[in-house]
């Protein structure tokens, strides 16, 4: 970027493109907060919000959304300021690329399920799934019920 347009740029992103991993962490992580916020104001959160969320919106807001959506997010929205267009469509190809064989993608996608299965049958001693549907919440660890 030149001199003329970098200073022409807002500040917001002159810091963007100056310190793209620190507005990366700061995306991702405020990203996340807004996913989970609703949930730890309602009812069975910290009860400020006179609203309940269901148990099972709730594990999979956390799992899901608040873990991948956040940063990925503010990958997308990083390197738009960075480099435009043609770096997210450089980004999503790489999403698509292969570069090992498929039993490492499974094992990648599924190491975190069979770990957190073993470690909750292991911790109370019954079927992991009965166990894990029965004290998610403590599993969770986070949740003050």
């Amino acid at each position: 970027m030149s001199t003329h347009a970098q200073a022409s740029a807002s500040p917001l992103k002159r810091f963007v493109t100056d310190y793209p991993l620190i507005a990366y962490f700061v995306l991702a992580y405020a990203g996340a907060w807004i996913i989970l916020l609703p949930m730890l104001l309602s009812e069975n959160g910290l009860g400020l919000l006179p609203y309940t969320v269901p148990d099972v919106l709730a594990l999979l807001s956390f799992v899901l959304f608040a873990s991948f959506a956040g940063p990925t997010l503010a990958a997308y929205i990083i390197t738009y300021i960075n480099n435009g267009r043609d770096g997210v469509r450089q980004l999503l190809r790489r999403y698509a690329l292969w570069r090992v064989g498929i039993h490492w993608y499974l094992i990648a996608l599924f190491i975190f399920l069979i770990g957190f299965l073993l470690s909750t049958s292991i911790s109370f001693g019954a079927h992991p799934w009965n166990a894990t549907i029965q004290h998610w919440p403590l599993i969770l660890g986070c949740w003050p019920w």
